[in-house]
């Protein structure tokens, strides 16, 4: 599935940021997703290019929310948004 066929990585987006955006989140202490990380994977997702494969949306316990595309164990790409506007990212090809 590609970026242009649907909705359903905004809902995705979404949803996890409803999930996460109170303190302690997961039980461990972890960090709320604050609305300026949520607005900032959001314009990532948008920047795209079309045709680009869906990624899985997910949150980290830093407060960052990560992108990830997985075609293989030896292929894959996570990027992690934080909310001062950085993007960090970690790659097998």
């Amino acid at each position: 599935m590609a970026l242009d066929s649907g909705q359903d990585v905004f809902e995705e987006l979404l949803k996890t940021f409803e999930e996460c955006r109170q303190p302690n989140w997961d039980g461990y202490d972890a960090q709320a997703v604050r609305q300026e990380t949520y607005d900032l994977a959001h314009q990532f997702l948008t920047a795209l290019p079309l045709r680009t494969p869906v990624p899985s949306i997910g949150a980290e316990p830093d407060g960052q929310l990560t992108a990830e595309w997985h075609r293989s164990p030896q292929r894959t790409l996570s990027v992690s948004i934080s909310p001062n506007r950085e993007l960090h990212y970690a790659a097998l090809l």
